[in-house]
């Protein structure tokens, strides 16, 4: 071998020594971090457990809160970290109920039957806002599935019992789910026995019981009222039949007396012939034939002045039978006015109770109160304003203002960088802008 070529080769065993140790080297560190990894605790987010701190307080305020608006404030900021859960919906459902306005917390109560289905205040809270709302047959459905997970619950009792009476007593009555007919056999027994769904049962079934009694007594009465119409309408039919004839006969024995007239004026014309000619003579009736044409006239006169006075005898006959139809067609109409309100009477029977908060009912307020001074303490951080932002973005979303929304996202971006909010931002804005 040369020396040039003992020296190339020394050159690529170098290289490939120096290689190996490269190699050998970077695998070793991968190793020492791998291990030390290890042996040490993972690290977690820095802004989960701060979300999570946070949310926690705004619950705590939502429980605390000594106003609508001050738990409804809370709730809204607690929504923009985490709307779906279920201690927040929770707390807030509890304190509407307590302020007496069931319907503000009714999207709660939808939220936390989907993620709580064993939540008995919850579905109690979407029957009585169904009930409210004159949806009996949606009530029904969700009101027993709150009676069986909420017994206790004297507001559920109370709107169970008159919905299973309503149940089991219309006349058309409506057809559940399966489901919900199997929970109603099942907890049926248990039911029976609880006081306030036992009230409420009798109540609406002795309304029921009312209903058809004076249900009985208007029918009875419509038929009478109806008969009363349609005797009064025959008599007026054979009333105007009588005056027809009337009319007719008087019609006729005016042509009689036309004739008579006529007659009692007309000549026997004789032709006689003569030397100078052909003479018209004209020769009137006999005098005893014109008086005999007189009598009848007068007979005739005499015969249509009585027709006229069983017209007019009659006629007011007719308007005592009209003015009679007319109040038997009014008492008709009122006896069916009654009879068609029967079903709208029991609608208003049901008396709906929002669920208890703690053995206590609330009665819904028929307006939303005044905003009390006082308010839980609570400090706004960065999160929190980023929060409140972004969902000011959304909602001109979904209402067509992406103008606006990108104005909010951009500002949300600069002023909060650094929180999860802006991160969300940034991918919302990019949304959008490529949509445009």
């Amino acid at each position: 071998m040369s020396d040039s070529q003992a020296t190339q080769l020394e050159t690529v065993m170098n290289a490939i020594r120096a290689l190996t140790f490269i190699v050998f080297a970077v695998a070793t560190v991968s190793l020492t971090f791998a291990a030390e990894a290890a042996t040490q605790p993972a690290s977690q987010p820095t802004t989960r457990p701060a979300a999570a701190e946070r949310l926690a307080k705004l619950i705590e305020a939502v429980k605390d809160a000594d106003s609508p608006s001050a738990a409804m404030s809370a709730y809204a900021r607690g929504c923009g970290i985490d709307r779906l859960n279920a201690d927040l919906q929770n707390a807030y459902m509890r304190k509407m109920l307590t302020f007496g306005l069931p319907k503000i917390g009714y999207y709660a109560a939808r939220v936390l039957v989907s993620s709580q289905p064993d939540n008995g205040m919850a579905w109690g809270l979407v029957g009585y806002v169904h009930g409210r709302r004159g949806e009996i047959d949606k009530a029904f459905n969700v009101t027993i599935r709150a009676a069986a997970l909420a017994p206790d619950d004297p507001s559920i009792m109370h709107n169970a019992g008159q919905l299973v009476a309503w149940y089991e007593n219309e006349l058309l009555p409506p057809k559940p789910p399966d489901v919900i007919r199997r929970i109603l056999e099942r907890v049926r027994p248990k039911l029976a026995k609880n006081a306030d769904f036992v009230k409420a049962y009798n109540q609406m079934a002795g309304a029921y019981a009312k209903q058809a009694a004076v249900t009985a007594e208007l029918s009875e009465r419509l038929v009478v009222a109806a008969t009363q119409v349609e005797q009064q309408r025959d008599e007026a039919q054979a009333i105007d039949i009588q005056l027809r004839a009337i009319s007719d006969e008087i019609d006729y024995r005016n042509s009689v007396i036309q004739s008579l007239y006529e007659e009692l004026y007309a000549y026997t014309v004789h032709v006689i012939q003569t030397p100078d000619g052909v003479e018209y003579v004209r020769v009137p009736s006999s005098g005893r034939h014109r008086a005999e044409i007189r009598a009848r006239i007068r007979a005739e006169e005499r015969a249509i002045d009585e027709l006229e006075i069983e017209a007019r005898k009659l006629r007011r006959q007719g308007q005592l039978v009209l003015v009679n139809l007319a109040r038997a067609q009014q008492s008709l109409q009122l006896v069916q006015t009654q009879l068609d309100s029967l079903g709208a009477q029991a609608q208003r029977t049901f008396r709906w109770d929002p669920p208890a908060v703690d053995g206590k009912v609330t009665d819904e307020l028929e307006r939303f109160p005044l905003v009390s001074h006082g308010r839980p303490a609570l400090v706004k951080g960065p999160e929190d304003e980023a929060n409140e932002q972004l969902a000011m973005a959304r909602l001109y979303i979904r209402n067509s203002m992406k103008d606006k929304a990108i104005a909010i996202l951009q500002e949300l971006i600069v002023k909060h960088k650094t929180t999860e909010a802006a991160a969300e931002a940034k991918i919302v804005l990019a949304t959008l802008r490529r949509s445009e």
